[in-house]
């Protein structure tokens, strides 16, 4: 095989069924016209093509069965899944079943000494569904064939260590359609068959054969309209015509009688008389069905497949499991398909593989109130395509049908169903029964069956029906072709969200709309690192919302109930530190997923969808749109993520961050410029060297050391702490490989030992008095140690909490860093002390020498130059009969400030506050002593959009006003904020920075350019061009307290500022 021209061009081309004449200049330079049709037979192999379905020039000089035998061949070297749509055509020419299929796939592994990891995630699925091989297994296979001699001599023997036959927990449905294998006499030799599953092997067989000579001599055979719209936009018609040399034809017919004998049907093999009902019974012993009421019911029990509910059970699972029958699953485009929890999923690893992609794709988009028809629609894909692979989950058991069905060829003969098989069928009869109204069926009076068989032009359903037309209703195909088309996409080709929507939701059959939490990968990793159940369900739904990146409502229920049991496990366990951080977050998420599931909708709807937002991003725009609007109502976004959706802020009902307002350093530089007031803050941009901080950064307060919030811009950088003294050498390793937002956030004050505190007040008074400062400087020489007082706090506050409750959450966070303060006041940070100075010597026998009592301005900037007058005062921890008990007003105006600024008042999300605390002392209640606390400083560091689930005291705050904000007024002044907001955020990175709003704009209507596996690539890149609504700074941007400069003429050879 010649190397593979992994090109846009070319795959583009051998989509279009382009021939080799028809090809640019440039390809047909690049490869010969062999070599372009061995390309054309690999990109259909890879995508699991029916032979009918490639183009003509193929099809010329590649036969059937030669493009068969060369599907297997590269679907097996590329470990990719059993070609199951044509299980038929393979069988027949290759004589490959899933049992051989997998058995020599694994075979060569150990005889490579390859790795299981090479094996991908749906392979490695059938291969531990099939032959019970997963990563344990094969590990003991290894060291069992290495430890052989023969193993350096002839590893042929590894095959004689594989299981010689299917798991017997593979078990058949009723109504799928069998086929028999016929090869050669040694396999059967092998799997040592009973008498009655040799005369059952022998039986089908010979049906088989028989009806494989009549279609062969010329016999006309009416095929199913195709409904598959070509790649042209043409649509075929009924056709009638004669069948020469095609596989297909025995898709219906295997196990069926002769014409001659079709006025009286056979019996399935091993029936006892009472498997008929009203049967009577011949001399030899065979029960006598009553014949077809008509011409018609003979032909199409002549035509009809043989349904395994015909046949007796155990010999027929005896030869499925030692692979001498195969199976044939139908699918209607029609059904409505499940996705149960994923319980034997294989974490394995991910390809770009075409098949893979598409399996992904509809795992994460299907759900049982939306037909195949209108999920085609939705995801614009070829009917043909999606039936494919909803065919190949049911096969891997990752989905279901809604609804069991009889097919409808079979309804007349319901009878004839085998006693072995009654209780399995009769769910059937009991849901046919009940259903008042029967499937959406297609104008030709049945419902149309996708599959091989209509590919290959075989018969997918023999029954001649008088309700059948010769004509097929191609207005439905017409709107999936037209989906993308003007309706959708404006004169300059830019997709319209509005226009979407608007398609979406005028869909006939639209169900009942939910809301939609989305999350990321970060929060299944809280889910998956810690030891939270012990239940394998729990993993179950873990795993399921890992790799399919959807968890419907109707399994919403069985989620809770395990998430309720972590409660459980964090009191046995007793978990502590990141851990107890990972149970935060997941107690979070159960009360955030039963209140919304609580919340009744406009039109009096409920229900509560979770979408992973990798999983939607990598839908192309039209698709994210349409199924997002016809869905749901409102979208709840989970924070803090990592990936912002590609959401447009425009549609009604988005909580949370998206690709056009995203929480980041820009945002906070915006909002201090709005509020004139925050933190003393600079964004210094990619390979700046730094040889001093600027002022507003350095240490300006003595006997206090400033530290500083250091937040790299890459994907989850982890924030970090440092002093100022000690942080210039680690900004610079930052900076070097990205942009570095800092700030200054605390002024720690500092403490002497006791020993030393006497002296240094003296020293201090003398100083004052004229004496020299260096007596200062050697009364205060000794072990200086931040003070044991002091409190730096993280606080979050939901933008709707008012004072009280902003307060609330403050005294939660005290009592958390420091659980042995029962009760708690805050005191005015204007009080001053007047009475006679006397050092508090603390627990440790040091002294505070700090400047507490000085007056603050009460806003909520940190003092930085102007403080040399009030550092010369020195005061003690206060008598509490001094002092006035009142709110923290710094940190209350400062959160009320922002709120009104943003006009966030209606909207989701929180602050990230950093405060500054004193204990000052305690006093005596009512309840016993409260101690005393002044509030410093009160910072806004950070903020996020959506729904806090790290912080449980706001999650839990969040949850209280979640219902509330639902309403109509309230979800209008929501949006109207939020596209305010954007705009104004878009001026102001066009200002700063090298993004455009036409690129803001377009990015959020794009979908993520991600190279490699597009399924599970979890990482985004932030770049030049504000990859999530983050761009990088083309200049030294500074917040001094009170106003943003930006400063872009500087030489990197010359210092910013002075040491």
């Amino acid at each position: 095989m010649t190397a593979n021209y992994h090109t846009a061009e070319l795959h583009q081309a051998l989509g279009a069924g382009v021939s080799y004449a028809e090809l640019c200049f440039a390809l047909q330079q690049r490869m010969s016209v062999a070599e372009y049709q061995e390309q054309a037979v690999l990109f259909g192999a890879m995508r699991y093509w029916s032979y009918r379905r490639l183009p003509n020039f193929v099809r010329e000089d590649v036969s059937e069965e030669k493009y068969y035998v060369s599907m297997v061949q590269h679907l097996k070297a590329r470990l990719q899944l059993f070609p199951y749509p044509h299980v038929e055509a393979v069988v027949r020419y290759t004589h490959e079943t899933p049992l051989v299929y997998y058995t020599v796939m694994i075979a060569e592994l150990l005889k490579k000494e390859r790795s299981y990891d090479t094996l991908p995630n749906f392979t490695a699925v059938d291969v531990l569904n099939c032959i019970g091989i997963g990563r344990n297994e094969y590990l003991e296979l290894t060291r069992e064939v290495r430890s052989k001699v023969r193993w350096h001599v002839n590893r042929g023997f590894v095959k004689d260590h594989l299981p010689a036959r299917l798991l017997s927990t593979m078990e058949l449905t009723p109504f799928c359609r069998v086929l028999p294998v016929d090869g050669s006499a040694e396999p059967r030799k092998k799997s040592e068959l009973t008498k009655e599953e040799l005369l059952m092997h022998n039986h089908l067989l010979q049906c088989y054969k028989d009806q494989d000579s009549k279609d062969s001599s010329g016999e006309t055979i009416v095929k199913n309209p195709e409904n598959i719209r070509s790649k042209n936009g043409g649509s075929g018609g009924p056709e009638v015509k004669k069948v020469e040399g095609d596989f297909g034809r025995m898709g219906s017919q295997c196990g069926a009688v002769s014409a001659a004998s079709a006025s009286s049907p056979r019996t399935p093999l091993g029936a006892p008389p009472s498997a008929h009902s009203g049967a009577s019974v011949a001399a030899d012993g065979t029960p006598i069905v009553p014949s077809p009421k008509s011409a018609d019911d003979a032909a199409s029990i002549a035509h009809r497949c043989c349904y395994a509910c015909e046949l007796s059970r155990v010999e027929l699972l005896g030869l499925y499991h030692k692979g001498l029958v195969c199976t044939i699953l139908d699918v209607s485009i029609e059904d409505q398909i499940v996705v149960p929890p994923l319980e034997h999923f294989v974490m394995n690893r991910t390809s770009d593989d075409p098949i893979e992609v598409l399996l992904y794709k509809v795992l994460g988009t299907i759900d049982d109130r939306t037909s195949l028809r209108q999920l085609a629609k939705l995801l614009v894909l070829e009917e043909e395509d999606l039936c494919l692979a909803v065919q190949m989950c049911i096969r891997l058991r990752l989905a279901q049908p809604r609804t069991n069905r009889i097919p409808k060829d079979f309804e007349p003969f319901v009878e004839r169903v085998h006693t072995s098989w009654s209780e399995l069928v009769q769910p059937f009869l009991t849901e046919e029964s009940s259903s008042p109204v029967a499937e959406t069926e297609s104008t030709d009076g049945f419902g149309v069956i996708v599959g091989d068989d209509i590919n290959s032009g075989a018969l997918a359903d023999s029954l001649v029906e008088s309700s059948w037309q010769p004509s097929i209703d191609t207005e439905g195909l017409d709107i999936a072709v037209h989906f993308d088309g003007d309706c959708i996409k404006n004169s300059s080709n830019e997709v319209n969200v509005q226009s979407i929507i608007s398609n979406a939701c005028g869909t006939e059959g639209q169900p009942a709309k939910r809301l939609v939490l989305l999350y990321d990968t970060s929060l299944l990793g809280f889910l998956m690192m810690t030891n939270l159940s012990t239940d394998p369900s729990f993993r179950q739904h873990v795993v399921t919302l890992f790799e399919m990146g959807k968890l419907s409502d109707e399994t919403m229920g069985g989620f809770i109930e395990k998430l309720e049991q972590v409660q459980g496990a964090r009191a046995e366990c007793g978990l502590f530190g990141e851990a107890a951080q990972y149970v935060q977050n997941v107690l979070s998420l159960r009360e955030v997923v039963k209140k919304l599931r609580q919340v009744v909708g406009p039109e009096g709807e409920q229900g509560l969808d979770m979408l992973k937002v990798e999983s939607v991003n990598e839908q192309d725009p039209t698709t994210r749109y349409s199924l997002l609007a016809r869905n749901y109502w409102a979208y709840f976004v989970a924070s803090p993520v990592a990936q912002a959706p590609l959401i447009d802020v425009s549609i009604k009902g988005v909580y949370g961050s998206s690709v056009s307002l995203m929480p980041s350093p820009w945002m906070m530089l915006f909002l201090y410029e709005k509020v004139h007031m925050g933190p003393p803050s600079v964004l210094l941009p990619v390979g700046l060297p730094l040889f001093a901080w600027p002022p507003a950064l350095q240490d300006s307060r003595k006997r206090c050391v400033a530290k500083l919030r250091l937040q790299p811009f890459m994907v989850n950088a982890e924030v970090t702490y440092a002093e100022v003294a000690t942080s210039l050498i680690l900004a610079n390793e930052m900076t070097a490989t990205a942009p570095l937002f800092v700030q200054r956030v605390v002024d720690v004050p500092l403490e002497i030992p006791a020993p030393s505190a006497m002296a240094a007040a003296a020293a201090e008074a003398a100083y004052e008095d004229g004496g020299l400062e260096g007596d200062v400087t050697c009364a205060m020489n000794g072990v200086v140690v931040e003070s044991p007082f002091h409190m730096l706090l993280t606080v979050l506050v939901p933008f709707t909490a008012s004072d009280d409750e902003a307060v609330e959450l403050l005294c939660k966070a005290v009592q958390h860093k420091k659980p042995s303060v029962a009760a708690l006041r805050f005191i005015s940070n204007q009080t001053r002390n007047t009475t006679t100075f006397t050092p508090q010597v603390n627990d440790t026998n040091n002294t505070i020498i700090s400047e507490e009592g000085v007056a603050s301005d009460g806003g909520c900037d940190t003092p930085t130059a102007d403080v040399e007058e009030s550092d010369k005062v020195v005061t003690p921890r206060a008598s509490a009969s001094v002092m006035e008990e009142t709110h923290p007003m710094m940190y209350v105006e400062c959160f009320r400030s922002a709120v009104e600024a943003l006009q966030l008042q209606d909207s989701l999300g929180h602050f990230n506050f950093h405060v500054s605390l004193y204990e000052v002392g305690n006093t005596s209640t009512d309840s016993g002593n409260a101690y005393l606390f002044r509030v410093d400083a009160a910072h806004i560091v950070d903020m996020g959009l959506g729904i806090a689930l790290a912080d449980q005291p706001c999650c839990e705050l969040m949850v209280k006003h979640l219902e509330g904000l639902l309403s109509e007024s309230r979800m209008e002044a929501h949006s109207k904020a939020m596209l305010q907001l954007s705009r104004e955020m878009g001026n102001f990175l066009e200002r700063h920075s090298t993004l455009t709003t036409t690129e803001r704009e377009h990015m959020a209507l794009q979908s993520a350019a991600i190279a490699g596996p597009l399924t599970q690539q979890h990482v985004r890149r932030l770049g030049e061009k504000g990859n999530s609504g983050a761009p990088f700074p083309n200049c030294v941007l500074l917040f001094d307290g009170e106003r943003l400069s930006a400063i872009d003429d500087w030489d990197p050879l010359v210092e910013l500022w002075q040491v």
